[in-house]
């Protein structure tokens, strides 16, 4: 599994770098992880660490399909300690609907949380889950989701509730 991870560094920059109807944009939301004993957070790109929802993304736009790339950054130090954390994750969006306005969709979500540092690992994750996307103007959008998914190395479980904004080109 540890080379799932050059390769989700290799699809994501191919997806944001694609010639086609393009979005960026940010995502951030509310998570909770466990198996019983849980851990919420809240969080923007680089915020919470290995457990913020929160990432950068790169959408390519073919309808009835998105393609995502997902991307955060993190660096936490203190006490002596210290770790990196670097977050990449693929998102398949396919939209329910024709409609240019607001348009419900289901996607399917892969990625992998690689540690680095005084915390060293990679955790590889993968899931699904509902999302609605709403044009506000020609190039403005805001998507809601809630997803599930799988921490594979620690067999835990994840649901977060996340709203989006982006710009589309």
């Amino acid at each position: 599994m540890s080379r799932l991870y050059p390769l989700l560094l290799a699809l994501f920059l191919v997806a944001s770098t694609a010639a086609a109807q393009n979005a960026f944009g940010i995502m951030v939301g509310l998570t909770v992880v466990g198996d019983g004993s849980k851990v919420t957070t809240v969080g923007v790109p680089g915020a919470g660490g290995a457990l913020g929802p929160g990432a950068l993304y790169a959408a390519r736009i073919q309808r009835p399909w998105i393609f995502e790339s997902h991307f955060s950054l993190n660096h936490l130090s203190g006490g002596g300690a210290k770790f990196t954390q670097v977050y990449l994750a693929l998102q398949g969006d396919y939209l329910l609907s024709r409609n240019k306005g607001g348009v419900p969709y289901v996607f399917a979500n892969i990625g992998s949380i690689k540690l680095s540092g005084d915390l060293k690992g990679t955790e590889n994750i993968a899931g699904g889950g509902l999302g609605y996307r709403l044009l506000l103007q020609e190039r403005l959008a805001v998507r809601l989701e809630a997803r599930w998914r799988r921490w594979l190395d620690s067999d835990l479980n994840e649901y977060a509730l996340l709203v989006g904004g982006g710009v589309r080109f």
